[in-house]
């Protein structure tokens, strides 16, 4: 195994831990994310490019970015999702908190940047359509209705699943 040597640190990189750290699919910049804050870095030269900061969304615990480099999606604690222009350097949209009753724990987008998955803690998982907005729920669902699913299915073919 080689390793390679630390070429440059970032002592003030973010205000808090750091929660995510993403390279751009162009490799030309390198994005970190607190619970509090976005910060777009340039690639390999680490200079501080653009820090995303709003009080509208707090807690940012889930993180994606498009395949195009044009938007960052965030979820956060109270169940809001944020869409971050890279290109306008701001936020562009909030997804209400009413839809979801717990934090928005997990999220990712398609490829081509048409769907946008999302799981909350409560295990419901939602598909959406990215680029409508307001998003458009296309599919709702918890894992305990998949699972029920599965075992009607195997039920009907006399299978049984463990």
């Amino acid at each position: 195994l080689e390793t390679k040597s630390l070429f440059k640190k970032i002592d003030e990189a973010n205000n808090g831990e750091i929660q995510f750290l993403k390279i751009t699919s162009d490799d030309k910049n390198l994005i970190s994310v607190t619970l509090s804050e976005i910060k777009i870095w340039s690639l390999p030269n680490l200079e501080l490019k653009h820090t995303f900061w709003n009080r509208t969304i707090n807690s940012m615990i889930s993180f994606a970015i498009t395949s195009d480099n044009k938007y960052l999606i965030t979820g956060s604690y109270d169940g809001q999702i944020g869409v971050w222009s890279l290109e306008q350097r701001q936020l562009v949209y909030i997804e209400a908190k009413t839809r979801y009753f717990d934090t928005l724990a997990s999220l990712s987008i398609s490829n081509d940047n048409k769907l946008l998955v999302t799981g909350s803690g409560d295990g419901t998982v939602n598909l959406w359509d990215f680029n409508s907005r307001p998003s458009e729920e296309l599919v709702k669902f918890t894992f305990e209705d998949a699972y029920q699913k599965h075992q009607d299915k195997n039920t009907e073919n006399n299978l049984i699943s463990y």
